[in-house]
């Protein structure tokens, strides 16, 4: 296994306590606004994943943020040009939208995190998929570290590791999944199922083929609690 650190859980709050750079908004904004355009335009069904139900309110306020800026900006300098003309009455109305509009968008910007519902148990989100559509395979055991916790090293350094024990625990996992009873034949049929869906015929796995196991760190998700990266030790989310 490798001695590589993962990526840390992030506190609810910043470390320094100092706020971003206004422009990071912005590029939040815009990145949130493109994300769901490439994932909801092509499967409208999407819009009820948590990363969607996250994604909207940022990718709606940078909208209202964008289109209250350029207006308020356009009636300033119609404004200001009224103003150079002589024409006073007309520069006052613009002036005062320019002001208005700014204003406003400044209100509508609310400075709580934007966050998703947390999920309802039992629920589950989207289209179910898979050899066994919709089954997932949970397997623990205690037995896979030998950690004692902050002061004793790092959890994921190989020497804190059972790599048997590991090892049996991926193949448990292998065979309840795909529900064949040896490792090979799991394999076979994850792999086949795979390429199956995705266009590529009814084949196994071929040498020099890599596969990526995607790992998931449910515990860092900000919106439902989180795990301090220093003492460990879990905490809910906010609600305020």
């Amino acid at each position: 296994m490798s001695s590589k650190p993962p990526r840390q859980c992030s506190p609810h709050k910043g470390q320094s306590g100092r706020s971003a750079p206004g422009w990071i908004w912005q590029a939040g904004g815009l990145l949130a606004l493109l994300w769901f355009l490439i994932r909801v335009f092509p499967r409208p069904s999407r819009v009820t994943y948590p990363c969607q139900r996250v994604a909207a309110p940022l990718a709606g306020g940078f909208l209202v943020w964008l289109i209250g800026t350029l207006t308020s900006v356009f009636a300033y300098r119609q404004g200001l040009r009224l103003w150079q003309q002589s024409k006073a009455r007309q520069a006052l109305v613009f002036l005062l939208v320019a002001a208005a509009v700014g204003l406003g968008t400044l209100a509508t910007i609310s400075e709580r995190p934007a966050r998703a519902e947390p999920p309802v148990p039992n629920d589950p989100i989207g289209e179910a998929r898979g050899v066994h559509p919709g089954r997932v395979v949970w397997v623990h055991d205690p037995a896979a570290t030998d950690w004692e916790g902050p002061g004793h090293g790092h959890w994921w350094e190989a020497e804190h590791t059972s790599q048997i024990v590991v090892s049996q625990m991926m193949s448990a996992a292998l065979r309840e999944l795909s529900g064949e009873t040896q490792d090979a034949a799991a394999w076979d049929r994850l792999i086949r199922y795979f390429n199956l869906t995705h266009g590529h015929g009814d084949v196994g796995y071929t040498a020099g083929e890599k596969i990526v196991i995607k790992t998931n760190f449910v515990g860092c998700l900000y919106p439902w609690g989180g795990t301090d990266p220093e003492t460990l030790t879990w905490s809910p989310a906010e609600t305020t």
